[in-house]
C-alpha cells in the first residue's frame, strides 16, 4: 500500500466520519475523497502527469489536504510555499522544484505579484481559490467541471511524493526530497509510536508549507477526525476549538506552549477533553513542562526529527 491507499480505505470504511475541520467548515472522508478525486482529474484534463511537480501556496484550509490527496493519487510531486518568503525566495522554491502548476489561495495572491510575470513567462500554470484571485483558472470551476475518475498511474515506492522545502542557516532554501514508501512508513510508524487512535481529535496547528503538512495527513493511518487552524496559530482560537471539538491530541512548540499558557490564565476555556500534548522542534525547559502538565491536565512526550524522518518523528 502507498499513501494514496489509504485515502481509499478511510472513504470506503469511514464515509461519513469527520475527516477535517476547518472552522465552520468541514469534510467527511466521503466528501475529500470525492473532491481530491474531482481535482487529481482536473489536474490531468490539463496535461499534468505523474512525477511533475504542483506547488501550493496558502494558508491552513481544507484545500491544502484536497491538494495533498489529489497529488498522492495522480502521483504528482507535492510542493510547499511558505507564505513568509519573500518573493525572492518563493520564485527559487518555484524554480528549482520546476513546478508547473501552483494553487493559490486569494489573499496569497499579492504575495506573489512581483513574480507573477515571470512564473506567466516560464509557462506555469496558477489557480486560485478562497475569494476573487485574478488568476488563469479557479479551482471550484474545474472541480465542477471534473467528471471522470481520475487515472492512478503505477508508482514505486522510491518515487517521489512531496518535496520540502527548508530555509537552513544559510542561503536560498533548499528541497528536501521525500518518498512514497517512506512517506507511508513514516506516517504509519509515528501514529502508533504516539498512540493515536481512531476515537482521537488531533489537532497539528501547525504551518503546511513545509514538512509539518504530513502531521494533517495523520489521519490516513486511523481514519481520525484533524482540526485545522482555520488560517494561521492563534492561542484564542486554538483553545477555543479544544473545547469546540473536544480535541484529544495535539502537537504545538515551546514558544507556542509559553503563549497558550499565558492565554488560558486571561480566558475561560474548557480544556478537559486533552489527553496528550507532544511537542518538538527546540527543547523546553523543565518548569515550562511541568507547568504545562499542571494547567492542561494531560500526559506529554517530546518528538524530534520531523525532516529527517520524512514527517514523523522521534520519541523520547
Amino acid at each position: 500500500m502507498l499513501p494514496r491507499d489509504y485515502i481509499a480505505r478511510c472513504a470506503a470504511h469511514y464515509p461519513d466520519r469527520i475527516a477535517y475541520h476547518d472552522g465552520d467548515r468541514h469534510l467527511t472522508w466521503r466528501q475529500i475523497d470525492d473532491r481530491s478525486d474531482r481535482l487529481a482529474a482536473a489536474l490531468q484534463g490539463l496535461g499534468f502527469q505523474a512525477g511533475d511537480v504542483a506547488a501550493i501556496l496558502s494558508h491552513e484550509h481544507l484545500e491544502v489536504y484536497e491538494h495533498l490527496f489529489a497529488c498522492y493519487k495522480s502521483g504528482l510531486v507535492r510542493c510547499g510555499i511558505n507564505w513568509r518568503y519573500a518573493p525572492r525566495e518563493m520564485l527559487h522554491v518555484i524554480r528549482d522544484s520546476n513546478a508547473r502548476v501552483i494553487l493559490v489561495q486569494a489573499n496569497c495572491v499579492p504575495l506573489l505579484e512581483p513574480i507573477l510575470d515571470d512564473l506567466r513567462a516560464d509557462g506555469r500554470l496558477l489557480i486560485g481559490y478562497g475569494g476573487e484571485h485574478g488568476l488563469d483558472h479557479d479551482y471550484e470551476s474545474l472541480l465542477s467541471a471534473a467528471r471522470e475518475r481520475p487515472q492512478w498511474p503505477s508508482l514505486a515506492e522510491d518515487a517521489l511524493i512531496a518535496l520540502s522545502y527548508t530555509s537552513g542557516t544559510t542561503g536560498l532554501p533548499k528541497g528536501v526530497m521525500l518518498g512514497q514508501g517512506a512517506m507511508r512508513d513514516s506516517m504509519l510508524y509515528t501514529v502508533l509510536s504516539i498512540g493515536l487512535r481512531y476515537e482521537d481529535v488531533w489537532f497539528p496547528p501547525t504551518a503546511s508549507g513545509w514538512i509539518t503538512f504530513v502531521l494533517g495527513s495523520f489521519n490516513l493511518v486511523n481514519g481520525m477526525t484533524v482540526v485545522l487552524p482555520n488560517g494561521d496559530f492563534d492561542t484564542a482560537r486554538f483553545l477555543e476549538f479544544v473545547g469546540r471539538y473536544r480535541v484529544t491530541a495535539t502537537i504545538i512548540v515551546p514558544l507556542m506552549m509559553q503563549r497558550l499558557l499565558d492565554e488560558y490564565d486571561r480566558g475561560d476555556y474548557d480544556l478537559s477533553s486533552l489527553r496528550l500534548v507532544t511537542y518538538g522542534s527546540s527543547p523546553a525547559r523543565p518548569a515550562l513542562i511541568r507547568r504545562t502538565m499542571e494547567t492542561f491536565g494531560c500526559e506529554m512526550m517530546q518528538l524530534y526529527g520531523i525532516t529527517e524522518c520524512t514527517g514523523g518523528w522521534g520519541i523520547s
